[in-house]
């Protein structure tokens, strides 16, 4: 975070992976503060392969998260 600031960028989220589980959060993930905030991206790897991905907010540690759209560009 604090490079991507040097250079002039914001950081706007954060990804992690759910291996052989769906992209959705976790119990351990709604019990983590610091996810609050971000837009929270999770990767399904299923057998060592992604399967799919999708994006989550939440405003605070005390709300729930809800999916947002996840659009990626310039692949």
């Amino acid at each position: 975070q604090m490079a991507a600031e040097k250079d002039g960028l914001d950081v706007v989220g954060i990804y992690h992976t759910h291996p052989d589980h769906p992209p959705r959060p976790s119990k351990t993930d709604e019990g983590q503060p610091m996810l609050a905030g971000w837009i929270n991206v999770i990767a399904s790897v299923h057998g060592g392969t992604f399967k799919d991905a999708k994006a989550w907010w939440r405003e605070d540690d005390l709300s729930p998260f809800t999916q947002t759209t996840l659009e990626v560009s310039g692949i």
